[in-house]
């Protein structure tokens, strides 16, 4: 894995040495110390502090008058514990996309996700006992969408394909490991000059590669949703949708089920200085463990960012989440954060994060809570 994560690099900073001769370049990095009083999220504590030091680098390219857009990003996590090594890890986030306008109503957009990293210890149904390190993780991605319509004609048609391989290591979660190939169609019909209705019909299919490491959880999901997107200048944007989701599976040890399914993201910006976010989803969600198929997920979240001054940002959140995983199991989640940013000059800003997460079960074993406090210094440099 440290050999696969050297090469990562080597080969990121090799195209990005390409890219600067047809591209905008703009890099950063930043220092940080991270105090986790729970880094498992265990019912026992195991807390540590550790030393972060996250590179960022970002080419953008217009072409055509801005017709063509390309991009590549590149984000990396480089992490070392101060009491345990077993905790230490490398992550490295590569982007790729390319959004490209063919004529005044075609228009297609390609990305493409590398990761190499670890699994946020505590963000799945699973409880981590027993473990003794970080699971690591790897994600592959591509995305296909093309779209006939632009947001201000009466109608849009956008259809999107989408392929995913996860890979797991460490923690005997290799059973995990899966390929998915999901399609999805969107149509949008304008109401008036700040509303249109949608009709979305998605389709996935979920193959399990090590099917011997546990009972073949394979699966196909479908959903039909109906909804509202809105934009109300600067004031107010965002899109509701309801509607139906299945999944059946292959194997008929685990029950098949349908489900409603809901989404909301809204955006509200009453003044320059302050920007008040929310969300809230119901959806059916691969389960981590063995013997369970899915799990059903109710989240709410809401957010907001106030500016005190050019250089001052306040930030906070608060999400909340329900996960009836079994008959004998319902976990409620939550976590709140509260940080700010301060510009010392143009190049230079500091960070301060902290947060709270919890997670409650009718089953103990799965029960946590953890505080984790963030400072760190990101430099930013543009060419």
């Amino acid at each position: 894995m440290k050999l696969q994560h050297k090469i990562v690099t080597l080969a990121t900073l090799g195209l990005f040495s390409c890219a600067n001769a047809f591209a905008e370049l703009t890099t950063s990095a930043g220092v940080g110390v991270i105090s986790d009083s729970n880094l498992l999220r265990q019912v026992d504590d195991d807390s540590d502090v550790a030393i972060s030091v996250t590179p960022r680098l970002e080419f953008t390219r217009e072409t055509g008058g801005g017709a063509q857009q390309y991009g590549v990003s590149y984000d990396g996590d480089f992490r070392q514990y101060s009491d345990n090594d077993n905790f230490d890890f490398t992550a490295h986030d590569l982007n790729l996309t390319a959004d490209l306008r063919h004529s005044n109503r075609l228009a297609s957009k390609f990305s493409a996700i590398y990761y190499n990293g670890i699994e946020e210890a505590g963000s799945t149904d699973q409880s981590t006992e027993g473990f003794t390190e970080l699971t690591d993780f790897e994600w592959r991605g591509f995305t296909a969408q093309g779209s006939y319509g632009t947001r201000q004609s009466t109608g849009q048609v956008v259809l999107v394909y989408a392929h995913n391989q996860r890979r797991y290591e460490k923690n005997q979660q290799e059973f995990r490991d899966s390929n998915e190939n999901e399609i999805s169609a969107r149509f949008f019909y304008r109401r008036n000059d700040v509303s249109r209705l949608l009709l979305e019909a998605s389709f996935a299919d979920v193959e399990y590669q090590n099917q011997e490491l546990r009972n073949d959880a394979s699966t196909d999901r479908a959903s039909l949703l109906a909804g509202l997107e809105w934009e109300l200048g600067a004031v107010t944007t965002g899109v509701a949708k309801i509607g139906f989701q299945r999944r059946t599976f292959d194997n008929s040890r685990f029950e098949d089920r349908s489900d409603l399914a809901y989404s909301l993201e809204m955006i509200w910006t009453p003044f320059n200085s302050t920007r008040f976010n929310a969300a809230a989803s119901r959806k059916v969600a691969a389960a981590a463990q063995v013997d369970s198929g899915d799990l059903i997920r109710n989240s709410f979240l809401i957010g907001a960012q106030y500016a005190l001054s050019d250089r001052t940002l306040i930030v906070g959140e608060y999400e909340y989440a329900i996960e009836d995983i079994a008959e004998a199991r319902t976990d409620n989640r939550q976590r709140i954060s509260i940080g700010g940013e301060y510009f010392f000059r143009s190049w230079l800003k500091f960070e301060a994060r902290y947060f709270y997460d919890e997670r409650t079960s009718d089953i103990e074993s799965f029960e946590f809570d953890s505080n984790t406090i963030m400072f760190s210094a990101v430099m930013t440099f543009d060419t």
